[in-house]
């Protein structure tokens, strides 16, 4: 057995895209690593079981098999049961509807493939990124992952859940009609650009204003659909990227150059900053999202940030 082979673990989620479209991928990943290192998960309760168990085996990389929900609802287990000192490396791979984590870190291999390349000993894309930690209310849990958001974000996310179908083609489908709501003024776009009332606050100073459309946060620049606008996202793995906007739909709609080319466009109605934390007040509770999941409604959330882990990509 090779190091490589003695070293690695995989976790399938069977709910996600890919384990759902191919019923015959566990049994092909066991024909390549020792069947006792790939575990599948069927729902949330059984990941941490699963991560202790391979922690058990002295696994010192993880192979993630899902979407960017995996890569959440996993990470968030792992920080919480798994010592920092023993942390794994995580291989993504693109195995759920969008893939849009795994692809901002680089991965473009299915499942299959980078467990392949990864025994082979080839080299992998290598980079090191703290995950978001976000807490809703005070005795919740925090739920880890790359991408937060709450206003624009978590409707957008309504309405492609609402939509029938699933992955790239879906997603651009919402994204059209949002435009196309924006430039006639129906209430579709008004809608997902409706503000909301809170005070934000970036690293203890407060933010000016109190209602906004989308208050968003990424360790990660690209947010799908060749969208950019976390531009700021791993210059400095200390920080996150936040940013806050309130704009009628029309002005959000001038954004899109400058978010497909990752750069603020010139009298950008998006604010940016770097920050180590966050929090936000909402006097009236709303729904977040991290990595694609929509969260129930709260009435405060606070951000912060992981120690950085390692990610490797095929």
């Amino acid at each position: 057995m090779s190091e490589a082979h003695a070293s690695a673990g995989v976790i399938v989620n069977a709910q996600a895209g890919l384990g759902l479209r191919d019923p015959d991928l566990e049994r092909q990943l066991k024909e390549r690593l020792a069947p006792r290192r790939v575990l599948t998960t069927r729902d949330p309760g059984e990941v941490a079981p699963a991560l202790a168990e391979l922690r058990a085996m002295n696994v010192e990389t993880l192979v993630l098999v899902g979407g960017d929900g995996t890569i959440s609802g996993t990470l968030s287990e792992l920080v919480r049961v798994w010592p920092q000192a023993e942390w794994p490396a995580l291989v993504v791979t693109a195995g759920g509807s969008v893939n849009t984590i795994a692809r901002s870190l680089g991965a473009r291999a299915a499942p299959r493939a980078a467990l392949d390349r990864l025994l082979e000993g080839r080299a992998p894309r290598e980079t090191r990124r703290p995950l978001l930690r976000v807490r809703a209310d005070a005795t919740a849990s925090p739920r880890c992952g790359m991408i937060f958001g709450t206003g624009f974000a978590t409707r957008w996310l309504d309405a492609y859940y609402a939509s029938s179908g699933r992955g790239p083609a879906s997603a651009a489908r919402v994204v059209g009609r949002a435009l196309l709501s924006a430039t006639a003024g129906t209430r579709f776009a008004r809608r997902m650009c409706e503000p909301f009332a809170a005070d934000l606050s970036v690293d203890a100073r407060a933010v000016p204003g109190r209602r906004f459309s989308v208050v968003g946060a990424a360790t990660v620049a690209d947010v799908g659909l060749g969208f950019r606008p976390f531009h700021l996202a791993g210059q400095d793995p200390r920080l996150f990227h936040l940013l806050h906007a309130e704009a009628h739909p029309l002005r959000f709609a001038f954004e899109i150059p400058g978010l497909r080319l990752g750069q603020p466009v010139p009298l950008s109605c998006l604010r940016h900053h770097s920050a180590s934390r966050a929090a936000l007040d909402l006097p009236s509770p709303e729904p977040w999202m991290i990595d694609a999941e929509i969260q129930p409604p709260t009435h405060r959330i606070e951000i912060d940030l992981t120690a950085p882990l390692r990610f490797l990509a095929f």
